[in-house]
This record gives structure tokens, sequence and C-alpha cells, in this order.
């Protein structure tokens, strides 16, 4: 499966958990459901792209960071997280992110545990 393919299924993927999850979190419902909609995913969108305007060049944020951005009470922006996830996850798939672990390049599809993003930079091996 190209690797474009398999980021869009997971940006699927985690609007979707990011639903149940909110579920499951009583709460939490209205947030998670409202994240998974294409105006709360161009939110996300905009609030990763901002926080890393405003970092130095080739620095990173913590998804969290958006989440945080966006919903700042904490059972909120956790719920937020899958969601976060998946629209980093397509912007990888488009080029216009790049997602670490320990400082490599790793795919948003498959890391475990804890991820920067940044924007792409003409260094390829950053």
């Amino acid at each position: 499966m190209p690797a474009s393919e398999g980021a869009a299924q997971a940006a699927d993927k985690g609007a979707v958990q990011a639903s149940s999850q909110g579920a499951d979190q009583g709460a939490n419902v209205g947030t998670a459901k409202s994240v998974s909609e294409g105006a709360d995913r161009q939110a996300l969108e905009n609030a990763i792209f901002t926080l890393l305007a405003q970092r130095q060049s080739g620095a990173t944020i913590c998804p969290s960071d958006a989440a945080r951005a966006l919903y700042p009470d904490a059972a909120d922006w956790r719920a937020a997280m899958p969601a976060v996830r998946g629209v980093a996850a397509q912007l990888a798939a488009q080029g216009r992110l790049v997602v670490t672990q320990g400082g490599k390049t790793v795919d948003i599809t498959t890391a475990k545990g804890p991820i920067r993003l940044r924007l792409p930079s003409d260094d390829a091996n950053v």
C-alpha cells in the first residue's frame, strides 16, 4: 500500500477513534464528534501550522500542543489527540509536514509512542 494511502487511512481511523473515545468519556462526546468534522480538522491543521510558524526554523511541536491550543480543558484535548494524529498523517502524506521520533523522520502510520511535528526543510535527512 502506498504511504499516502496508509496515512489517509490512519487519518480516517484517528477521527473514528476520537469519536469512539469521546463516547466512552461521556462529557467529551461533543468535542470528539466535532473534531472529526471538516471545520475542526481545518482548525487543527491551522493550529499545527500556526504553532510551527511561531518556532525557529527546524523546530518541532508535540501534537498535543495543537490539541491544547484548541481545547484547553485536559479531557477535551486528550480526546482530540487521535484526530490531531490523523490530520498530521494527512499533512505528512501530502509532504506538508514531517513526523519525527527521537529526532529521526518516521512514518506516522507505524510510529508507536511520542512523536514530534515539523515543517519540511531542504535537509531530507533531518
